[in-house]
């Protein structure tokens, strides 16, 4: 079963399974470091600029 996986999978292009979004993650949540009121212009669609 294994060989059978990895001929059929090894065929034509390799690609990764993994995939890391490209976005900064200390920056995604609100740890005390954003001001409230930069938190919540940053949540608005579409973005208000400061």
């Amino acid at each position: 079963r294994r060989r059978f996986h990895y001929a059929a999978t090894t065929q034509g292009r390799i690609q990764a399974w993994d995939w890391q979004p490209f976005t900064d993650a200390s920056q995604r949540y609100m740890r005390n470091h954003i001001e409230l009121d930069t938190l919540e212009a940053m949540a608005r669609f579409p973005r208000v600029g400061r």
